[in-house]
């Protein structure tokens, strides 16, 4: 019961970002790492910003779980994360890459898959939703983004294809581009939850509460490329307040 208590806080106080006490232990040594300019991370120190950022842990859990994590070559003999550590985390946590620079092409899909190959339809909206597309109809998907390569290997995958599935690119969309953009992946809502962000966390001093936070919207951002946001976009100054958490001293 305990177990599962402590799950439940972590999963709380991380906005879901990390679902087990595993999870935080290598995103703040992570933290930890970014600071510590070669200097070991101890147990010691780690129950120590444990207890700070998520309330008393028992330290046999977090020994425990360190323990684990050396075990499985997730952290290395100084405290820091080895490259197998990083890509576990690097798996577990939404990446946040805006798109800087687009050609001006939109990507559509449109699929019709039959009820009695309903997986392969379910897989197919999976994916669509892992590489940003946004759902303009049911089956009518849309994204900034050339997943070209990406689409033609899901379809030879799983053996989905004409008359099923379409896709292709154009510079057209039969609407404003921005006005789409808004239709499409919700921004005002988006922008809203960055601004409460920028709020709430502007004088805070918990990283990890305040990087989980960050990453809790940003795993649901299409990230846009600028020409595309609105005026007055949050996510910007949401990202700079994210890189302060990341580079705290602990």
């Amino acid at each position: 019961m305990r177990n599962k208590t402590l799950s439940q806080k972590i999963k709380e106080i991380t906005f879901g970002i990390c679902t087990s006490l595993l999870d935080a232990v290598l995103l703040e040594i992570k933290l930890m790492g970014r600071i510590a300019s070669g200097e070991k991370i101890t147990m010691q120190n780690l129950q120590r910003v444990l207890d700070e950022e998520l309330g008393l842990i028992p330290k046999h859990s977090v020994f425990r779980t360190f323990a684990h994590a050396r075990e499985k070559g997730l952290v290395n003999i100084h405290g820091t994360l080895t490259q197998k550590g990083e890509q576990k985390l690097a798996n577990t946590l939404p990446l946040y890459q805006p798109l800087l620079q687009w050609d001006g092409n939109w990507m559509f899909v449109i699929f019709d898959i039959p009820e009695k190959l309903r997986f392969k339809r379910n897989i197919l909206r999976a994916y669509l939703g892992q590489w940003k597309f946004g759902r303009l109809q049911d089956s009518v998907w849309v994204s900034f983004r050339d997943a070209t390569e990406e689409l033609l290997a899901l379809c030879a995958l799983y053996k989905i294809g004409p008359p099923y599935i379409l896709f292709w690119k154009t510079k057209e969309i039969g609407m404003d581009q921005k006005s789409a953009a808004q239709h499409i992946w919700h921004l005002k809502e988006l922008n809203e939850r960055y601004e409460e962000y920028v709020e709430e966390y502007r004088s805070k001093k918990n990283a990890l509460s305040g990087v989980a936070a960050f990453l809790a919207i940003a795993q649901d951002d299409p990230q846009l490329p600028l020409k595309l946001l609105p005026p007055f976009w949050k996510g910007g100054e949401a990202f700079g307040l994210y890189q302060q958490f990341l580079n705290q001293k602990r």
